[in-house]
């Protein structure tokens, strides 16, 4: 490492990692990255790079004359990332969906492993549309966190947050989960909002489909220094204070000795989120195990009150589960004045 103030001019380490990626048009197969002072991948495509007559705003009409962010990607599949101090993998600023605006040139970041990083085991911002196809993420402090990116695929993962094996080995190196008393040990960290809201932008949120998620409820056990720890979480980037992320899940296994799948009461006293709604198609999340689709909406009356006295059934954590439920949040826009004494009848 080189200490700070004794770089060469123009030199630091401080963005340090084993791979360090800035062109999405390669391939990248099979490789490891292991025991990083910086980061395991650290892929992030920034708007000015460009080869030869590359122009950033040529808005498709050129496919070979486009930022890097805005190329056909290339192979991302079968890496590793572990035991690195600060994230496995750091994935930003992919926007294919913006030249192509189809589901086939999208991002798309398969079979990734990430366990014992310090940090998050996978970390996003600004991947439109981007599709993470199967994985295994195990002990890091943060599972995958998503930030600014909308129409989000979560497929085949199997998510762990504490196991025995990685905990005996890092309870003597300083190194073991919640090193700071206001970390969080979280699952699935997704946005609140929308984050690009044009006609046309995505306009969708996370979508999750065959996803285990376990071993986030050994805080008292292991780690009594954590804040709290919990499967799912939103970011605490904010709009409004809002939520209308629209989200759904599928086939997703939560295992929770506790009973948690994401605090609804700590979105509304960190945050002041109080209308948090994701879509269940299938059941998942039903306490009665009747595989009845619905919702998962935070259980306050404003939220709920919609569908009658006993549609929804609380089920801890300020949450509820509304069965053969779907809810939707939209905005009407009206003119400033001569409304004042509309009503809105639902």
């Amino acid at each position: 490492m080189i200490t700070w103030g004794e770089q060469l001019a123009g030199h630091s380490d401080h963005d340090r990692a084993t791979f360090f990626l800035r062109s999405s048009e390669n391939n990248f197969i099979g490789n490891v990255a292991a025991g990083s002072a910086g980061r395991g991948f650290d892929y992030r495509i920034h708007w000015a790079f460009y080869g030869e007559d590359e122009c950033y705003f040529c808005n498709g009409i050129d496919p070979d004359r486009r930022s890097n962010r805005q190329k056909p990607m290339g192979i991302f599949r079968s890496n590793k990332a572990h035991s690195n101090i600060w994230q496995g993998f750091l994935l930003e600023n992919f926007e294919q969906f913006y030249a192509f605006r189809n589901a086939v040139n999208v991002p798309k970041f398969e079979n990734m492993m990430a366990y014992r990083n310090r940090e998050q085991g996978i970390s996003t911002w600004n991947n439109v549309a981007a599709e993470y196809l199967g994985g295994k993420l195990s002990d890091n402090q943060w599972g995958i966190v998503i930030r600014a990116s909308d129409r989000v695929t979560l497929q085949d993962f199997d998510i762990v947050g504490s196991s025995k094996i990685f905990k005996d080995h890092t309870e003597s190196r300083s190194l073991k989960l919640c090193s700071w008393p206001d970390w969080r040990h979280q699952g699935i960290m997704m946005p609140s909002f929308i984050w690009q809201t044009g006609s046309q932008d995505p306009g969708l949120g996370l979508r999750l489909r065959n996803v285990n998620i376990s071993g986030y409820d050994m805080e008292k056990q292991w780690y009594f220094n954590c804040k709290s720890t919990e499967p799912i979480s939103i970011s605490p980037d904010l709009r409004d204070k809002q939520f209308d992320y629209m989200s759904s899940a599928k086939n997703v296994r939560i295992s929770d000795s506790r009973g948690v799948i994401m605090d609804g009461c700590d979105a509304t006293a960190s945050y002041g989120v109080k209308d948090i709604v994701i879509t269940d198609m299938d059941g998942s999340f039903d306490p009665s195990r009747n595989g009845t689709s619905g919702s998962i909406i935070q259980d306050y009356e404003h939220v709920k009150g919609i569908l009658g006295v006993g549609a929804c059934s609380s089920i801890g954590k300020c949450l509820a589960f509304c069965p053969n439920a779907c809810l939707r949040k939209f905005s009407l826009k009206v003119e400033q004045f001569g409304t004042e004494n509309w009503k809105l009848r639902i």
